[in-house]
């Protein structure tokens, strides 16, 4: 344990991690009473902190059941912590109650109308008002009202409850909104029932982000048309919900519908767009690792904090602020430090799909691609079709690709029920052309905004590789289930 202790000063957070986790899922099996795990965590605390100076290693001991405590706290406290009148406790009521709050989340096209997320601050019931918290989804079925972040309204109806899971092993959608902070669902049917109230807040930089947003959604829709603008929204500001069935439905029994999510690879290219032009301006290398990092937090903000985003954008931000720092970078630690990050502020991403994947597939590249390429360079044919640059980066490709199916086979088959048998081929066509197209959405956008006739140029390109009906990506054959 004086080993753990030594290893936690020059490794925090990939030390911390682990415990950390065991507490978070300890927390949600057992459910233990919040005021029990608090008293538990500060006697560890205090009881560590002492014996620090008696015996480092009895401290190393109770430093690591601190930590799995302090897991265990962290869900508890996400989970229990609610208002006396926070907006969960107002689903499922039997009368109609009037909810008045802030639209705080950017509008989604649907065909049967528009969703969008919703902070009640007030909600008048049975003739009282009441002070609230909480975030609900509002959907619009059926007709349309022109919104915007910070948008105040006043809405007359009722709260349901989210449904949970109908059978062991099914979705549960209550779960799924409750990590994102939203409690419960509200469908308005006739702009009767709406009254717009006048704004709050005369700034907000999440409604100057939403605005550039919509800016930008504007400007692909003058540069493209039907699925491909649609396809355009999704891959460059992650709003996929106008993409039709057709396209994800291709790209799903092609085994990489996870090409059409806004994710790492998008902060790729914001690296090396602002890599391209810092370096043109002659930045200096210390001062372009913070505007790199500026950078990504403002594209965070434009699409709207989206998980896959966030992940890899703190991975980079981390990675950048030790090369601004001028300390030595331990890759392992820059990915414990981004997971410890995401589960202090949301613990129950711990168990949503989407986190298990991204950092499945992160570990299993950095583990395994190397692994990998010294048993097949170890094949005469292997070694003469990759001889060259080109057939080198091929391999290369090829070989992230694998060990990111094999990294996240296991959680595959367990969430989807399905084995993706062609998945890392078609990954050697899909994500080198989905780089084409996000590569070439990123210039005609940026272009368009300075000269539009340039950026138009840029877009029709683009359109040869952004098939408008998915079909370089229907492989029927390509998933077992």
């Amino acid at each position: 344990m004086n080993n753990f202790l030594n290893q936690f000063q020059t490794k925090p957070a990939s030390k911390a991690l682990l415990p950390f986790l065991l507490g978070i899922i300890a927390a949600n099996l057992l459910e233990p009473p919040p005021l029990v795990i608090f008293g538990m965590l500060i006697f560890f605390l205090v009881i560590s902190l002492i014996s620090l100076k008696f015996s480092p290693e009895l401290s190393g001991y109770f430093l690591l059941i601190t930590l799995i405590i302090a897991g265990a706290m962290r869900l508890l406290l996400s989970s229990h912590l609610f208002s006396e009148n926070h907006i969960k406790y107002f689903t499922d009521t039997r009368e109609n109650l009037i909810v008045i709050g802030e639209v705080c989340g950017f509008p989604q096209k649907k065909k049967s109308g528009i969703r969008v997320e919703f902070e009640p601050d007030t909600v008048i019931f049975q003739g009282q008002s009441y002070a609230t918290d909480g975030k609900i989804l509002l959907h619009f079925k059926n007709f349309t009202l022109p919104l915007a972040y910070g948008d105040r309204l006043k809405i007359l109806g009722r709260i349901e409850r989210p449904p949970g899971e109908r059978n062991p092993g099914d979705f549960n959608y209550r779960k799924f909104l409750a990590a994102q902070g939203i409690y419960g669902l509200m469908t308005i049917r006739s702009e009767w029932y709406v009254i717009r109230l006048p704004r709050k807040r005369s700034f907000s930089i999440f409604a100057i982000a939403a605005q550039i947003k919509g800016k930008i959604a504007e400007q692909i829709e003058k540069l493209y048309s039907g699925d491909v603008a649609a396809l355009m929204k999704g891959l460059l500001i992650g709003e996929r919900s106008e993409i039709s069935y057709r396209i994800r439905d291709s790209f799903a029994r092609s085994g990489v519908i996870h090409a059409l999510a806004i994710s790492g690879l998008h902060v790729g290219f914001i690296l090396l767009i602002f890599w391209s032009v810092l370096g043109v301006f002659r930045v200096p290398k210390r001062q372009q690792y913070l505007v790199i990092i500026l950078g990504l937090i403002a594209y965070n903000l434009i699409v709207g904090f989206k998980p896959p985003i966030v992940r890899a954008s703190l991975m980079a931000g981390i990675f950048l602020l030790g090369k601004w720092l001028q300390r030595p970078i331990d890759i392992w630690n820059v990915i414990s430090a981004a997971a410890l990050i995401i589960l202090l502020i949301r613990p129950q991403d711990l168990f949503q799909a989407s986190f298990q994947l991204s950092f499945a597939a992160v570990i299993a590249i950095i583990y395994g691609f190397h692994k990998l390429k010294i048993l097949f360079e170890k094949s005469s044919i292997f070694r003469k079709l990759t001889a060259g640059k080109f057939g080198n980066s091929v391999a290369n490709l090829f070989l992230v690709s694998l060990s990111a199916q094999l990294g996240t086979l296991p959680l595959t088959v367990y969430y989807f029920h399905r084995v993706p048998l062609i998945a890392v081929l078609m990954n050697l066509i899909v994500i080198p052309l989905v780089g084409v197209v996000i590569a070439y959405g990123f210039a005609s956008l940026i272009f368009s905004f300075l000269i539009f006739p340039l950026g138009d140029i840029f877009a029709c390109a683009n359109t040869f590789f952004a098939p408008d009906s998915g079909k370089y990506f229907s492989v029927g054959l390509s998933s077992l289930k």
